[in-house]
């Protein structure tokens, strides 16, 4: 089982994220979608996704059910999580705040959806993805297990590949030249890098 240092940040986190992730659905609720895509393989990412950062990290932190892919914990790893995982809170509360009523967990276009190109996303087209690519590189550092703590990495992985082209074809076909535009000028998750 996990150290009891590995426990605590990870439960404080998920607790966190799930805290902020519930907060700004609500708001986002208030706005419907005009338009959804939303497909089958998506929604099972989406739930293994769920899965795998909050059910099966938390039965590797506080069960043995998966022991047998234990590894020896690593203090030095355990506390490397922290800027990953706190870094990951930060810019996703923040992504949260500047898209509003304009996110939504599947592909969507709500109802007078607008193009947002202030705050961060002046600099970064996707820091949500960014955010969730921090927070699941924090949970593989923090969690000394290789199903509960890489699990989230790898469920992410695949969502992020899968969607990411067809998210970016949707803005492109609702905002036309303005989505372009806006390509050129920004990268997709870390500004100047990629």
């Amino acid at each position: 089982m996990a150290p009891l240092s590995s426990k605590l940040i990870f439960t404080v986190f998920v607790v966190l994220y799930v805290g902020a992730r519930s907060y700004w659905a609500s708001k986002a609720e208030k706005r419907p979608a005009q338009e959804s895509r939303i497909f089958t393989w998506d929604r099972v990412n989406i739930g293994l996704v769920g899965v795998f950062t909050n059910i099966v990290s938390l039965l590797a932190l506080y069960t043995s059910v998966l022991s047998y892919f234990d590894y020896p914990p690593q203090d030095a790893l355990t506390f490397l999580s922290l800027p990953f995982l706190l870094g990951g809170l930060i810019l996703f509360w923040i992504a949260h705040r500047d898209l509003g009523e304009n996110w939504s967990v599947s592909l969507s276009i709500k109802k007078d959806h607008m193009l947002i190109t202030n705050g961060i996303f002046n600099r970064i087209r996707h820091p949500m993805y960014t955010s969730i690519w921090l927070c699941a590189i924090g949970q593989a550092l923090c969690i000394p297990n290789y199903v509960g703590g890489l699990g989230g990495l790898v469920t992410w992985a695949i969502l992020y590949f899968v969607r990411i082209n067809k998210e970016e074809q949707m803005m492109i076909e609702k905002f036309g030249d303005q989505y372009r535009d806006y390509m050129k000028r920004t990268k997709r998750l870390i500004p100047g890098v990629c």
